[in-house]
């Protein structure tokens, strides 16, 4: 079944034609933002194992075509299980406001974007516009039809951002804790919400695809400051000397040719 959870995983991984089938899928990120705007965000994607599987570079190929803002990405890990596999992998920027994730190739539909605002270290604000919640709300209002029924594998949604400094409000968003905010929604959940369960209701209750977080000053200590700078280089010299070649002859393998 094509849950609001799986479609969301889908422009997550650019339309990887490998989960066109997949019928259970997890996706979570985890953003860490420091006080110049950089920082790097951490994607893992769980999806039911088949036999045509993409190879990590053709993942990251995907991924490449559909993001924007990204000034390095590290190697995807692939972990394969019995019946599941799992990729994760790390994108890194130097300005969380020029940030964009797009549902696929042709970049006309945001899933995803921070925009930034730190013109005082007294009050910073990061909006976040995230598609996938604004279908979720859509899915809300939608009581399950008389043949639906709940999905046997519960699909999971989730992510989190950890700012520089404590919060001091968030917007669309469950309440935070010290410098981080973030969701996590189960399949069930939302099935359960629309068939009008009251502590289901509650835990989605307040939720926006437009969010902010905001915080005053930076409690980031300055050696882990210093060490995410030394391995914001390390990762900008592995993408430009090693992976981007590789990824850039994948995606060039895929244009057709024009005098075809």
């Amino acid at each position: 079944m094509h849950t609001v959870l799986r479609i969301a995983a889908v422009a997550f991984a650019a339309a990887v034609p490998s989960l066109s089938m997949t019928t259970c899928c997890d996706i979570e990120h985890a953003t860490m933002l420091y006080a110049d705007g950089s920082g790097k965000l951490t994607l893992t994607l769980r999806i039911v194992k088949e036999d045509k599987a993409e190879s990590p570079e053709e993942f990251l190929a995907d991924l490449t075509e559909v993001a924007e803002g990204v000034v390095a990405w590290t190697e995807p890990r692939l972990k394969e299980e019995s019946k599941l596999k799992t990729y994760t992998v790390t994108a890194y920027f130097d300005d969380a406001g020029k940030f964009r994730w797009y549902e696929d190739r042709s970049k006309r539909k945001l899933t995803w974007s921070f925009d930034l605002n730190t013109k005082t270290i007294l009050l910073s604000t990061l909006q976040i516009h995230d598609r996938t919640i604004g279908d979720l709300l859509k899915k809300l209002a939608t009581p399950p039809g008389p043949d639906e029924k709940e999905d046997a594998d519960t699909d999971l949604y989730a992510f989190t951002i950890t700012v520089p400094g404590n919060i001091t409000k968030v917007e669309g968003l469950p309440p935070p804790k010290g410098r981080t905010a973030g969701i996590r929604i189960e399949t069930r959940t939302t099935y359960a919400a629309r068939k009008g369960d009251l502590e289901a209701k509650k835990r989605l209750a307040g939720l926006s695809e437009d969010m902010k977080i905001r915080w005053s000053g930076s409690d980031v200590p300055k050696d882990e400051f210093e060490t995410f700078k030394k391995e914001l280089a390390a990762a900008k010299e592995n993408w430009k000397a090693r992976l981007e070649p590789k990824v850039r002859e994948i995606i060039k393998g895929r244009q057709p040719r024009k005098d075809r």
